[in-house]
């Protein structure tokens, strides 16, 4: 919500809390199925459409953003008076809890004079965000069951690590406070041991297991070596039974390419990325692909990862552009990769390249994917990774679908999709092309 309004704020837009001057109410796209409309007549928001305000769907928004235009509502539009409110008596009672003081009105100023590429004028909008309440109530429980799935992690064992992933997500998505054992019980995903470290949580803050794996010597190295880029949980098992205990012991080993950048930039790597940082770096890319159109506007770019999920702190930068125009051979995803990449680097803000895509020739499998290292310009800032995907407009929804994740949230769609006799990939989802077991 906050990137929205920042956004708006950088088109000329102004805040306002007044309901009489919003003209636009925009409702997250996922929540139309369950959202508590009765919140709008409590908020007195029920008349805006008597005075020709629009109900949107927030996509509306983020898609003016990307094409820097103001684009028409018609397809975005929500016809509340249409919507039967019988489910709305099950939210009264959900209603005291919502946050509504967290609605916020954006309102900007009066329309610019258009220029050849007609400017983005946001109107007064008021913008509705999705409910999280109930992955806050639970967060303490979350945070701690996500140092447990790491712990796991950096020691390989890919059974408990995958048990905590899936509990994680089943919380996550749980629409109420956990209070008791039996109910943590009843959450699918969720088994007795579990259930029993939930409850370690809510009654005492900690999981006692937990401080005494991490006190453990083997797991702390464990841990140092998985933060080395380049390197997994079994990459760093490998040395640790070839006796390294540190890293000046590994600077004397045998490293990749990868690893040998890894340990060089280790400190910055190690540290989490801030939103605010995030959003920096993807500005100057989005410069960078503005460039790159000249008068068109058949590229668009995206944050993807960990930032379009929300989190506060983010490991890497996520970057995916979308091409519009894949039939143009100047803007095939190595081309579009080697004159963004070009830009970068001549503006210093690459170091280093995880990826050798500028060497490939091979047209057929030909890169859409870059790995690197970005710095922002300054001598306190630090190294940070950068992934960039490029997708063709066809590909836009299932991309954004797939690099947006989790690993293990695309993981439980595939595995859906599979049962319906489908592949879904960041490239599209496919019916009826399920491989067949050679052996069955």
């Amino acid at each position: 919500m906050k990137f929205f309004q920042e956004r708006i704020k950088d088109n000329g837009g102004n805040i306002t809390n007044d309901n009489l001057l919003v003209t636009h109410v925009l409702i997250e796209d996922s929540m139309m199925d369950s959202f508590p409309w009765v919140a709008l007549k409590n908020n007195n928001m029920d008349k805006i459409q008597e005075n020709n305000g629009k109900y949107l769907k927030i996509s509306w928004l983020s898609d003016c953003l990307k094409w820097k235009n103001l684009l028409d509502t018609k397809n975005y539009e929500i016809n509340v008076k249409g919507i039967e409110n019988s489910r709305d008596r099950k939210w009264e009672e959900k209603l005291n809890e919502m946050e509504v003081g967290e609605t916020s009105s954006l309102l900007t100023s009066p329309p610019k004079k258009k220029s050849k590429r007609k400017e983005l004028d946001l109107l007064r909008c008021h913008v509705i965000p999705s409910s999280s309440s109930s992955v806050k109530k639970n967060k303490i429980v979350i945070e701690e069951l996500e140092k447990l799935e790491n712990v796991y992690d950096v020691r390989n064992d890919t059974s408990r690590c995958y048990s905590y992933k899936r509990a994680i997500s089943a919380i996550s998505l749980y629409d109420k406070e956990i209070k008791t054992y039996q109910e943590a019980c009843s959450i699918p995903g969720i088994g007795q041991k579990i259930a029993s470290e939930i409850m370690e949580v809510l009654e005492s803050g900690k999981i006692n297991k937990l401080e005494n794996l991490l006190d453990d010597e083997k797991t702390k190295i464990l841990k140092m070596f998985c933060n080395v880029w380049g390197a997994g949980p079994h990459t760093a098992e490998m040395w640790y039974s070839q006796g390294m205990r540190n890293l000046k012991d590994l600077r004397r080993g045998k490293l990749t390419r990868r690893q040998e950048i890894g340990l060089k930039l280790y400190r910055d790597l190690s540290e989490k990325i801030p939103r605010q940082e995030v959003i920096k770096i993807f500005q100057i890319i989005e410069k960078c692909v503005t460039e790159m159109n000249g008068d068109e506007s058949s590229l668009g770019v995206e944050l993807v990862g960990s930032y379009r999920r929300g989190k506060e702190n983010c490991g890497d930068v996520d970057v995916m552009i979308v091409n519009h125009d894949d039939d143009d051979d100047d803007k095939r995803p190595g081309e579009i990769l080697k004159k963004l990449w070009n830009l970068l680097k001549i503006q210093g803000f690459l170091t280093d390249d995880l990826v050798n895509f500028i060497q490939s020739d091979n047209t057929d499998k030909e890169n859409r994917k870059y790995y690197g290292i970005f710095k922002l310009k300054g001598d306190e800032e630090k190294h940070r990774r950068l992934d960039i995907f490029v997708v063709s407009g066809r590909e836009y929804a299932s991309g954004l679908f797939h690099y947006t994740g989790s690993a293990m949230f695309n993981r439980t769609v595939k595995i859906l999709a599979r049962k319906k006799n489908m592949i879904l990939t960041e490239r599209g989802l496919y019916a009826g092309t399920i491989r067949k077991d050679p052996g069955g």
